[in-house]
């Protein structure tokens, strides 16, 4: 079904990916020249749409000590709705997988976000109970130029989009000094990526993500959620939104999971740029690799862009993803743990709860 935006939402929409919607509104409205209230009242509009358009969190989890691993494998996931039902269905490190996708010639791709501090146990039960390939690695959000919010997908300065994605590769992480609420920030906008502050504010959402509870009664504390969402931002770790379906203006999307020699890196971040088709891409120690999600028309023109570095490209049938295993992490000890953590009860006693 085709996504259809008016002109004003469809540029709202591609500037969600430099603007933050809860803190960034007037220079979504000094770049369009329009009123405040008229940006908030179309992001209301995009909100109410929700899933319709896609909706993908562009953060950077660098910071969070965790190290991504893709594992390529013929081995199927089996259906899942819930963290119960993988660990039901035997898969490895359940708690720390991240996303499946399987594509039309049946590869399935796993991605887990694994501790540093006990990565080559983790590794090596992944490796064992998946019976794949298993790359490390990191993932780098992209970052969209919203100076060219117009232009029309592949409008390419390749010379400025290559310079700027190695750049970027160069550049590194923020530092920061972690703590729980920060990934129940990341999480919350992880499952809605448009929520405002005071919807994050409510844990329910993350609770029965991760661990599958319902009705906490309880909500987080608003000054102590705005002033670490603030600190956060600041450093652009979190807020900005990619609106897959609506930024490349197409009914026809086609989820493609594209790898490519590591090398090639600059050019995969520099097709992401002009075909706004997806919030970050996984740099490893030989390949990387993303799904973008691209309009048919767009499909020939990536191809070509990387013909020489493809080393798989497949159309993705389907999958699912969860968010950051915000439970595996014991905030007492300042790391994370190979067991859950009694997370409310945490919340409560490092006085992130509203009283």
């Amino acid at each position: 079904m085709a996504v259809a935006l008016g002109g004003i939402e469809r540029d709202v929409a591609r500037l969600l990916a430099c603007y933050d919607p809860r803190t960034e509104i007037s220079g979504i409205a000094e770049q369009l020249g329009v009123s405040e209230n008229y940006v908030r009242t179309t992001i209301r509009k995009l909100r109410e749409r929700g899933y319709e358009l896609w909706p993908q969190h562009i953060r950077d989890i660098r910071p969070l000590g965790l190290l991504v691993a893709l594992v390529y494998t013929k081995t199927p996931v089996g259906d899942a709705t819930s963290l119960s039902d993988l660990e039901q269905l035997g898969v490895p490190a359940y708690r720390y997988l991240h996303s499946y996708r399987a594509t039309l010639d049946n590869l399935h791709v796993y991605s887990y976000f694994l501790p540093r501090e006990f990565l080559n146990e983790l590794v090596a039960e992944v490796e064992r109970g998946l019976r794949g390939e298993v790359e490390l690695g990191v993932t780098i959000p992209v970052r969209y130029d919203c100076s060219r919010y117009r232009d029309d997908i592949g409008a390419a300065r390749l010379h400025e989009e290559v310079k700027q994605a190695i750049a970027v590769l160069e550049e590194g992480a923020p530092s920061l000094r972690l703590n729980l609420l920060d990934l129940m920030i990341y999480a919350g906008l992880d499952l809605n990526p448009l929520a405002g502050i005071r919807e994050l504010q409510d844990p329910g959402p993350v609770y029965a993500e991760r661990l599958e509870m319902k009705n906490p009664g309880h909500r987080l504390s608003y000054r102590r959620l705005v002033s670490r969402y603030r600190q956060l931002g600041s450093k652009r770790l979190v807020g900005r939104v990619l609106l897959l379906a609506a930024t490349i203006g197409s009914d026809k999307p086609i989820p493609l999971f594209i790898r490519v020699r590591r090398d090639c890196f600059p050019l995969l971040y520099a097709l992401a740029l002009t075909t706004w088709s997806t919030p970050s891409i996984f740099v490893g120690e030989e390949t990387a690799a993303t799904v973008l999600v691209l309009p048919d028309e767009a499909t020939d023109y990536a191809r070509e862009l990387l013909r020489d570095c493809i080393l798989y490209a497949g159309v993705v049938t389907r999958g699912f993803g969860t968010t950051i295993p915000v439970e595996m992490y014991d905030p007492l000890e300042g790391r994370w743990v190979p067991e859950p953590q009694p997370l409310p009860d945490l919340l409560r006693r490092l006085g992130y709860l509203a009283s």
